[in-house]
């Protein structure tokens, strides 16, 4: 007898599942249910490439023939209301309930709101605006007009991209961040000095260690900081993180931990339901730490595991986390985690091009974070990538050396191995 899977949310996570879930089994029946409506479609671009082309479109992860191709079952008209483990069902928002013999959560996250505004009921006022989807993309796109003054709340990596898109528009931007510098917990230093300056050069204020007093919302934005002058601006964006979209998990029952809790094999405390993605926290062993990250291939991959494991197999995610943005003509990566580096070193190219990598008492490789024009330190993080999945002792003397290529440190840890 067929087995029926079922994937709620169709954005990286759940389209990877179900194409993998198909090219293994061609005889299953797989339902995707996606709250959103319309294909599903990649959501990266939305604060870069979307954001600045002059018409806007949805770059499509699947296309409705593929959909066909593949036989699975694509629902944008209706979602997933309730999961109930005990049955090993789903209630939809037609009324009816679907069995499932294998089930996957991948419902991504959402954009975390100013407690301020939420206390003041701003949270849906119409100079107010986040991203996460393509809803938002477009509101943002119909209201952003070249010669405004826009304030971002918050210089992480969604707030900081869409400084450099607006910029680009043709708005005066100012960045609001309470830590001591941009991209505080997420990359190293030397990196974020970098890309600071990069955004100084385009005449984006960005203000450090910011206490908002207070906001007001009226026909134009004013914004009260502790010991400075009042802002007054056209509209606010507020960019300060995404919290796990864990509603019908938190109802079912399921361990919750910064999100859903799987083990390895990407598998909740209900022993037939997974979960992959923004939505999950997950071990990664060799940083014995469980972590929740928003990664475009982190999903894609975890995805994977989750589909072969639910058709029997026993994968285990594992793989060092990669994650990249792009701000102005500067392309950033990084890959791996930093978990109680013990040595730091930075390869510097030139004042635009820095390699920053941190290592453990055994001389291996944790993490490495690099930004450069364009596409240029791709490789580096690729040949970085391979040494922490490997698990590979390097020598620090090369590694710290510009003038020594990164690809032999891969030569000399085969021939260690």
């Amino acid at each position: 007898m067929s087995q029926t899977m079922v994937i709620i949310g169709a954005g990286e996570a759940g389209v990877r599942a179900a194409r993998t879930l198909r090219q293994h089994s061609p005889d299953i029946e797989i339902h995707l249910f996606e709250r959103e409506n319309g294909l599903p479609y990649e959501r990266p671009p939305l604060s870069k490439s979307a954001l600045l082309d002059e018409a806007f479109t949805r770059q499509l992860i699947i296309s409705e023939e593929e959909l066909t191709q593949l036989s699975i079952h694509y629902h944008s008209d209706t979602y997933v209301d309730e999961l109930l483990p005990a049955s090993k069902q789903v209630h939809l928002s037609n009324g009816q309930y679907l069995a499932f013999d294998k089930l996957l959560i991948a419902t991504g996250a959402k954009a975390r709101a100013l407690p301020l505004l939420q206390q003041k009921g701003l949270d849906s006022h119409p100079l107010l605006f986040s991203l996460r989807s393509a809803a938002d993309c477009q509101r943002i796109r119909a209201h952003a007009l070249a010669g405004q003054h826009v304030v971002l709340v918050g210089a992480g990596f969604i707030g900081l991209e869409l400084a450099a898109s607006l910029r680009s528009k043709g708005l005066k931007v100012t960045v609001l961040e309470s830590q001591a510098r941009i991209l505080q917990r997420a990359v190293p230093a030397p990196i974020a000095e970098v890309l600071a300056q990069a955004h100084a050069d385009q005449g984006v204020d960005i203000r450090l260690n910011c206490q908002i007093e207070d906001i007001r919302l009226d026909h134009v934005v004013e914004v009260d900081l502790v010991g400075q002058t009042r802002l007054t601006a056209d509209w606010l964006v507020v960019g300060i993180g995404a919290e796990p979209n864990i509603h019908l998990a938190n109802q079912a029952g399921l361990a919750l931990e910064n999100g859903i809790k799987v083990t390895a094999a990407m598998k909740t405390s209900h022993p037939d339901i997974y979960a992959a993605g923004d939505v999950c926290n997950f071990p990664l062993s060799r940083y014995g730490t469980q972590v929740r990250l928003e990664s475009w291939r982190c999903a894609q991959e975890q995805a994977e595991i989750a589909a072969l494991n639910m058709l029997g197999h026993r994968a285990q995610y594992e793989q060092a986390p990669w994650f990249w943005s792009d701000q102005y003509d500067l392309g950033l990566q990084s890959v791996g985690l930093s978990i109680n580096p013990v040595t730091r070193l930075e390869r510097r190219y030139d004042e635009r091009t820095r390699l920053y990598v941190e290592l453990n008492e055994q001389q291996q490789i944790l993490c490495a974070c690099a930004i450069g024009p364009g596409n240029s330190v791709a490789k580096d993080i690729k040949v970085i990538e391979r040494l922490i999945n490997q698990n590979s002792t390097v020598d620090i003397t090369t590694l710290g050396d510009v003038n020594v290529p990164l690809k032999s440190l891969l030569k000399r840890a085969k021939e260690c191995a």
